[in-house]
């Protein structure tokens, strides 16, 4: 399979290990934003547009967690 479609598979361990880390250097009240999200994506090799499709489906799971949501 080439590239992955992130709705229908899990995600890589190391891509979730980074936005784990990248969430808690950002700390709660600073609040992570689809662009944010998306750069994470980007550099693990998927294309921008489907990074950016999935991060603003991922901000109420992020909000839903403790974390602050901006736009």
């Amino acid at each position: 399979m080439g590239m992955f479609d992130l709705l229908d598979e899990p995600m890589p361990g190391d891509v979730m290990a980074d936005i784990a880390d990248r969430m808690v250097k950002r700390r709660k009240e600073h609040g992570m934003t689809p662009a944010d999200l998306t750069g994470i994506g980007v550099k693990a090799g998927i294309p921008r547009a489907r990074c950016l499709s999935v991060a603003k489906d991922m901000q109420k799971r992020i909000a839903d967690a403790g974390f602050a949501v901006r736009d």
